[in-house]
């Protein structure tokens, strides 16, 4: 038996090394981030949140002002905002109503005063 080597190996090898390349310095730039442990938790939450079990208390927040990683620090605020909204879904229709039963007091207020 022997072991002879293909021809082209090497070119084949290093051509997926260098297709892997950019795959492996964006999860180095994910895992370096360090909002990363907030947005898992976050995610997490989200997802007991939609499978309609208690989300559990709110994540721990991350106070940075570094730079690196990928800019997952633009992901948190709204990602709080739609956890907190998927927990209290009447929230915005309360508030609708709210609103438009203060815009009728205030038209009733300024008929009133016109009498």
């Amino acid at each position: 038996m022997s072991y002879e080597a293909i021809e082209g190996w090497l070119d084949t090898a290093t051509q997926y090394a260098q297709q892997l390349l950019p795959v492996a310095q964006i999860s180095a730039k994910v895992l370096a981030d360090p909002f990363l442990p907030e947005t898992a938790c976050e995610v997490t939450r989200l997802s007991k949140a939609q499978a309609g079990m208690n989300p559990g208390p709110s994540c721990a927040r991350t106070v940075s002002s570094s730079s690196a990683g990928v800019g997952l620090r633009y992901v948190v605020s709204p990602l709080r905002v739609y956890v907190w909204h998927r927990q209290h879904p009447m929230v915005i229709p309360a508030a609708a109503i709210a609103g438009l039963a203060l815009l009728f007091y205030a038209g009733y207020e300024s008929g009133r005063s016109k009498r």
